[in-house]
């Protein structure tokens, strides 16, 4: 089943309407699905049990201390606050255990960071500048 979609899992839908609560900027939005609707490699993809499966041996992998000890190069990670995709809670576990790693918990955020409203995202692209400028 490494191929096979994953229960939660959806194909990309081109005429999925716009959550006023993800997508604060409704121009952003259609923008962005028109993309999405034009190039078929910037659709999102459902993930399969193999990934699933994956992901999961990763996550067993980061955490552990002897392989985070090897990391030298900086890390940023902008870490949703409501995010319902992702959890956050092994990001965080990861950035106490790694010196090299920052993490910033971006709030009034969900798993797509980059729909929110303005003043966040700015705040999330000048702290990624800031990141790579030091």
């Amino acid at each position: 089943g490494k191929k096979r979609k994953f229960y939660f899992s959806r194909e990309f839908n081109p005429n999925i309407a716009r959550n006023k609560k993800v997508d604060a900027s409704e121009n952003r939005f259609l923008y962005n699905m028109e993309l999405r609707r034009n190039e078929p490699h910037y659709r999102s993809t459902p993930m399969t049990y193999g990934w699933v499966h994956e992901s999961l041996l990763l996550r067993a992998t980061l955490l552990k201390q002897k392989f985070i000890d090897k990391i030298k190069t900086p890390i940023l990670i902008l870490s949703s606050a409501n995010d319902t995709v992702v959890e956050n809670e092994p990001q965080f576990i990861f950035a106490e255990k790694c010196p090299v790693c920052e993490i910033v918990s971006v709030e009034n955020t969900n798993h797509s960071m980059l729909t929110a409203k303005q003043e966040i995202i700015v705040e999330h692209i000048n702290k990624t500048l800031e990141f790579f400028s030091s």
